[in-house]
């Protein structure tokens, strides 16, 4: 009984440090709807529209690519080979329009990431931040950061997530990017800085959806830490985004709400922070009935 208020008034502190000065939430029902209200994606500059022949060229190349679906092995292999070639050569014809040849060569890194040659990827990827900075720069920054984290190359797959961070902050993008600083840095063993990272992710997250999704990943990482108490909390902070009305026609609204609720029941840590419960109170269960024992002196059943 002692050990369960205990951890009841832990609670308590814990949720109360995520309430503003009048005990009103930090999610805000003005900051939310202002960032409901934002773009789902990056916002980017309007492109400057290639020409109708390099237009001609990346729509063959596109139709290359896309000829691999369906495909598997060698086959799958060299269609996709000969696809990444053609952007090559588009980015080459059309070197004097960094629009199209910017394009291309985003799209060959694509293709040469789908079949593990990074090198090819990154060298790809750099060269349409270079052509047209404006589109690729948080685009290619993400993709280089995602290589050199399948290199194992952490220190600066965890450099680059930073850098699209802060060139996208705010943005779906700019989100994910700090996920996966706090995954990049809890795989070294960074418990203390990944929490760190995944509230900062929390904190700039623009809609309710996201938080809730973030909220998810960050309440899994605490019990990873044994941190029930500060799961229960962001999972409390989750249920305060998932009844957040925004504004707009009442349909949509109502089907924003329904959404909010299904990602808040579907949440993997809340369930997890269930089981986790249940194993302390067994183990506290079968404490007791070792006391028991040495008071009546009798066996325990194997």
């Amino acid at each position: 009984m002692i050990m369960m208020q205990s951890l009841t008034i832990r609670l308590l502190a814990a949720t109360s440090l995520l309430l503003g000065a009048e005990g009103s939430p930090l999610i805000a029902q003005a900051e939310i709807n202002a960032g409901a209200k934002q773009g789902k994606g990056d916002k980017i500059e309007k492109p400057v529209r290639p020409s109708a022949q390099a237009r001609a060229a990346l729509k063959a190349a596109a139709g290359l690519r896309a000829g691999a679906k369906g495909t598997k092995g060698g086959a799958r292999a060299s269609i996709l080979r000969a696809a990444a070639a053609a952007y090559e050569k588009v980015a080459a014809d059309f070197a004097s329009e960094p629009a199209g040849a910017a394009q291309a060569c985003f799209a060959a890194g694509e293709v040469w990431r789908s079949l593990k040659e990074l090198d090819k990827a990154s060298a790809c990827f750099t060269r349409a931040e270079g052509l047209d900075a404006a589109r690729y720069r948080t685009r290619s920054t993400m993709e280089l950061a995602h290589i050199a984290r399948r290199q194992k190359a952490i220190a600066r797959a965890t450099l680059l997530y930073e850098q699209v961070a802060a060139l996208a902050p705010g943005t779906v993008r700019g989100i994910q990017a700090r996920l996966w600083i706090a995954r990049c840095l809890a795989s070294q063993g960074e418990d203390a800085k990944a929490t760190v990272a995944y509230r900062q992710a929390l904190a700039t997250a623009a809609t309710p959806r996201q938080r809730i999704d973030v909220c998810n990943r960050l309440a899994n990482h605490l019990l990873g830490m044994d941190d029930l108490v500060g799961a229960e909390a962001v999972i409390q902070q989750a249920a305060l985004a998932a009844k957040v009305r925004g504004s707009g026609k009442p349909e949509a609204v109502e089907r924003a709400l329904r959404s909010q609720t299904v990602a808040f029941e579907k949440m993997s840590a809340r369930r997890a922070l269930q089981r986790a419960r249940d194993k302390i109170n067994k183990a506290h269960r079968d404490a007791q009935q070792v006391e028991k024992s040495r008071g009546t002196g009798k066996q325990l059943d194997p």
